[in-house]
């Protein structure tokens, strides 16, 4: 940016992330039954890649793990899924809720022990940090905004290595200790990208700005 805007002698560079609005974010529903309940949130467009999310949970199925799979979101590939879910025999493990409202997300937020963000681009991560806020453990994709967000590579998985997902599911089920410390370090991050957090950046640089003119 320095470089196009012809002002590479300014090295005094603030970054103010977008802010999220977490006041609709409910309190956490500990899982007492052995289901282990996973949300994915999004557009059902092949960026999201939810096909990653479906082969996963076939994974963990044939290693007779009982999943239960919450998609909120719809799109032109929502009848092209479903038929996957249907080919692989776990449509009593996936529900399709389709557009529903923010409310009801972070219902089913609050009850969801991991969300998946399986995006192979993303521009911003609202429900990354939607989820983090509502101490789901989030496992994505490794692309640049997801690390950005979530700062943890333990947390990453390959695009499109349902393997890998699948892994790291079963991993942190059976590591309640460590699922837990990585929950509390996930909803602490996602504070820094609270609206009311970041407006009062924002007022604070330009208030700086105006001291300096």
């Amino acid at each position: 940016i320095k470089n196009f805007l012809s002002v590479s002698k300014y090295n005094d560079v603030t970054i103010i992330p977008n802010g999220v609005d977490l006041t609709k974010v409910r309190d956490k529903i500990i899982n007492s039954s052995d289901n282990i309940r996973i949300i994915s949130i999004g557009r059902m467009v092949k960026i999201k890649d939810q096909r990653t999310v479906i082969r996963a949970v076939k994974y963990l199925s044939d290693k007779n793990y009982n999943i239960n799979l919450d998609f909120c979101g719809d799109g032109v590939l929502r009848d092209e899924l479903e038929e996957m879910v249907k080919a692989y025999k776990i449509t009593s493990s996936v529900k399709f809720h389709g557009m529903i409202s923010e409310n009801e997300i972070f219902n089913i937020l609050s009850k969801s022990d991991f969300s998946i963000i399986s995006s192979i681009n993303e521009g911003f991560g609202v429900a990354t940090i939607e989820s983090m806020a509502s101490k789901a453990l989030v496992l994505a994709s490794n692309i640049e905004i997801n690390f950005e967000i979530i700062q943890d590579n333990d947390l990453l998985f390959k695009i499109g290595d349902y393997k890998k997902l699948a892994n790291l599911i079963i991993y942190y089920s059976d590591n309640h200790n460590l699922y837990n410390l990585k929950i509390n370090q996930l909803h602490r991050r996602s504070r820094l990208y609270e609206s009311a957090i970041t407006g009062s950046n924002h007022l604070s640089f330009y208030l700086k700005i105006h001291r300096q003119i």
